[in-house]
């Protein structure tokens, strides 16, 4: 019996250890970085958005993702939306950082829903970041608002 107690109060000490530990970090800087301007690092959308919905919906989408990734409290990012692009040259490191949806043509998998791809970082910082998604194999829509 006085070894059960023993295991409990060493479960209990453990237990009041870990609650009383300081959070651990969920990721870990790997040395790239951008060199954020004041106005934010620009980011341009397609002209040519989903086949599946409406394309006010789709940029609208696209924008508050980006807004999402700038509001995040571990973030140093701000991202600054720049207008629509004709420029579909998805990792072309051409510095214009640019959201594309490809209905065809996919050829990063078909389970694959995204992809984003970074030209720069180490002692320079990241000069560009394109990001595509995967119209080909997969329905896109939007849940109606306040779901």
């Amino acid at each position: 019996m006085a070894r059960l107690h023993r295991h409990l109060a060493a479960a209990a000490l453990g237990a009041v250890a870990l609650t009383a530990a300081s959070p651990a970090l969920a990721w870990e800087p790997l040395g790239g970085r951008w060199n954020v301007p004041a106005d934010g690092v620009k980011y341009r959308i397609n002209e040519q958005l989903s086949a599946d919905m409406d394309d006010r919906t789709c940029l609208e989408g696209i924008q508050t993702g980006y807004a999402a990734w700038t509001s995040l409290p571990c973030t140093y990012m701000n991202w600054a939306y720049d207008g629509r692009t004709q420029n579909r040259a998805w990792g072309a490191a051409d510095g214009e950082n640019i959201a594309v949806w490809f209905e065809e043509g996919w050829t990063e998998g078909a389970s694959v829903l995204g992809v984003a791809a970074n030209s720069g970082g180490a002692g320079g910082g990241y000069v560009d970041c394109d990001t595509k998604y995967n119209g080909q194999d997969h329905t896109w829509i939007s849940p109606p608002v306040g779901t």
